[in-house]
């Protein structure tokens, strides 16, 4: 593969250069996706999220896919997977809740992402460049639910 796109999906992979961060590179790539999606919320709607979650998602498979040969399956710098998650946690949360709803959901996210109780342990044992993704994104399928109850009530 040509080193320049190489450069690019470790880029993404790497979400946007938060797995380089020196504590915690998980959270820093959670971090930089809740101020994404509430930018993108925000500024052009609940349905411009829409839009960039599955291209979101669709980088995330493919920059992890390029990278794990190289930095190894689900490496501690690959935090677009995370990223991806999150924005699925934070569809949940109603925008009347503002930011502090999407910083609950991204704790909530980080909390199951962590712990990795079933379904999640079994998606993250697969050893598939595709379970890099596959976990987080069902972290944030669980860490969504309990808004999801929360307005169904």
């Amino acid at each position: 593969m040509r080193r320049s796109l190489r450069s690019l999906a470790g880029i993404v992979a790497s979400g946007f250069g938060t797995g380089y961060s020196p504590f915690a590179p998980g959270t820093a790539g959670s971090v930089l996706a809740v101020a994404l999606f509430y930018l993108v919320r925000s500024g052009m709607g609940t349905e411009a999220v829409w839009v960039v979650l599955p291209v979101l998602v669709g980088l995330a498979f493919w920059s992890c896919r390029v990278t794990e040969p190289h930095w190894g399956h689900d490496s501690s710098r690959m935090t677009v997977d995370e990223m991806a998650g999150c924005w699925v946690a934070c569809l949940s949360s109603p925008a009347v809740w503002g930011p502090w709803g999407l910083a609950g959901s991204m704790v909530l996210f980080r909390l199951l992402d962590i712990l990795k109780p079933w379904p999640i342990s079994y998606l993250d044992e697969i050893d598939r460049p595709a379970a890099v993704v596959l976990d987080d994104l069902a972290a944030g399928a669980l860490a969504a639910l309990p808004a999801l109850l929360w307005r169904l009530i």
